[in-house]
């Protein structure tokens, strides 16, 4: 180390002083972590090293709010560099003085701790010119979070701040108003709010590429409280007439959106965004079709460019339905359901035996490939309604491919009735993908046997299958899901069913025979 400190050009220390001030980053104690000098330390191993660190104001930058002591000091060596605050694990009185520096700062940070006390974001920053700022990553405390929610707190009272050159923000439990017209990525976790509160807002960022808000959107009618509904509700009054047209955001890229309704279904419905935008929208709360119907209807520009159309259940409470919307096949001959694309979910107890009405609201013309994924635990066809399932699914005359695992086998018996009676619901289809992506476990004897039926009820009525792809784990056939392996599994009965027969299951047997 002697000879590194003796012989190493300066500007070679400065860089590996500036690496390192980016990963040891000093900070106090807190319940969770021990009091650290971070890159600190480093700049005591030798005179000349100590010497270059204390003429590099950013390094110093980034370690005024670390602890109490020498703060001026650690100040003046920053000189006019631009700060990064970090106020975790800070009191409300250093919080006070350190918010006198927030219009130098580039990066606000707070993160959460125990028996975090409540500082007053909202106060800090209303009304504040930031033109610096570049991301701002803040949590609010309990008191926080109900600041402007709970009465007598006003939302009126609050200012948004502007911040010219702010590029990400991130709101948890906390939201403070913001004008940026240059931001590129906003979060927000349980950030109370209805969803005109959120487009006012937005219609100040047109350069958004990227849009998250999770949970705190809408009222739920079972799990909000009075007092907080009904000041949700006055807020989104009291920002109607701010809102002054359709929000435009013609650079979104991606928008994941979780919340209940009706305001979900609101938002989107006054936002234009373009049609290559990903969409992840998780549909909470106790509703009726009609609001999913809506909520559809106002991503109908969207989805109707989708090739895919992908169904799972949620096998964990609150059970609903997943439907996932791809350009194309995205189902890899590993692995279970497919998480690419854009999604719509619908986390209600009672839907999941409705799939017939849910599927209603899809426009079906473009749809080529219909999916049914999951395990026996993501049952997607629940009921006994094979009539008005049928009725549904004959409005996809389009598909071509159907991809199936475990969770269908339920549909299987359904279109099998349906080529017996009235011909086969899907004229235009051509291959079918089945897929047992679990590796610890055999595929059922029923579902197999209900595929082959199937199979032969096409070939009886002249329509048959042209391919059959086989993927996945279909070294063995056990009589029940998750059974023993009964016995071996063979293709050789399917071959004279269909034109072609795709092999590609696993080279290895995959089930636990233990």
């Amino acid at each position: 180390m002697a000879l590194l400190a003796q012989y190493l050009p300066e500007d070679i220390i400065h860089e590996f002083f500036l690496a390192l001030s980016s990963i040891d980053i000093p900070s106090r104690k807190l319940d969770y972590r021990k009091a650290n000098l971070g890159w600190i330390n480093a700049s005591h191993t030798c005179r000349r090293w100590r010497s270059i660190a204390l003429a590099s104001p950013a390094l110093w930058a980034g370690a005024i709010p670390a602890f109490p002591r020498g703060r001026s000091t650690r100040l003046k060596r920053s000189k006019r560099t631009h700060l990064t605050l970090d106020l975790t694990g800070v009191s409300r009185k250093e919080f006070l003085r350190l918010a006198e520096l927030f219009p130098r700062a580039r990066h606000l940070r707070q993160d959460l701790w125990r028996n975090m006390p409540s500082f007053g974001w909202p106060d800090a920053l209303s009304g504040l010119a930031l033109p610096l700022l570049e991301a701002i990553d803040i949590h609010g405390s309990v008191g926080e979070n109900i600041r402007g929610i709970h009465p007598p707190y006003k939302v009126t009272g609050v200012a948004p701040f502007s911040a010219p050159s702010l590029r990400t923000c991130s709101f948890h439990r906390i939201f403070v108003p913001f004008i940026a017209p240059n931001l590129r990525s906003l979060t927000m976790h349980d950030s109370y709010m209805g969803f005109m509160r959120l487009l006012c807002t937005l219609q100040n960022c047109p350069g958004l590429e990227h849009l998250m808000t999770i949970g705190g959107l809408g009222v739920s009618p079972m799990g909000t409280s009075p007092a907080v509904a009904e000041s949700i509700m006055e807020m989104d009054l009291a920002f109607a007439s701010a809102l002054t047209s359709t929000v435009r955001l013609p650079r979104l890229q991606s928008l994941s959106v979780y919340g209940y309704p009706p305001d979900v279904a609101s938002l989107l419905q006054h936002m234009q965004f373009p049609l290559s935008a990903r969409f992840d929208i998780e549909y909470s709360g106790y509703s009726d079709l009609d609001e999913f119907g809506e909520l559809v209807l106002a991503l109908r520009a969207q989805i109707s460019g989708f090739k895919t159309l992908t169904i799972t259940a949620i096998d964990e409470y609150p059970h609903g339905l997943e439907f996932y919307l791809n350009d194309d096949v995205p189902f890899p001959d590993h692995g279970g359901i497919p998480k690419e694309g854009s999604s719509l979910k619908t986390s209600y107890a009672e839907w999941t035996g409705k799939l017939p009405q849910l599927l209603d609201a899809f426009p079906p013309a473009s749809i080529r490939t219909l999916a049914i994924a999951g395990n026996e635990d993501q049952m997607v066809i629940r009921g006994r309604e094979p009539d008005k399932l049928l009725r549904s699914l004959r409005r996809f005359t389009s598909v071509q491919t159907l991809y199936l695992q475990e969770s269908s086998y339920e549909l299987l018996q359904i279109l099998v009735s349906s080529v017996s009676v009235q011909g086969d619901i899907f004229p235009e289809l051509r291959t079918v993908i089945i897929h047992h992506a679990q590796d610890y476990y055999p595929p059922s004897e029923v579902w197999w046997s209900r595929l082959v039926k199937y199979l032969e009820a096409r070939k009886e009525a002249r329509i048959p299958i042209h391919t059959l792809i086989v993927r996945g784990n279909f070294c063995h056939l056990g009589r029940e899901h998750g059974e023993v392996p009964r016995r071996e599994m063979s293709l050789e009965g399917v071959r004279a069913l269909v034109e072609e027969v795709v092999d590609n299951r696993h080279d290895k047997c995959c089930c636990d025979n233990e």
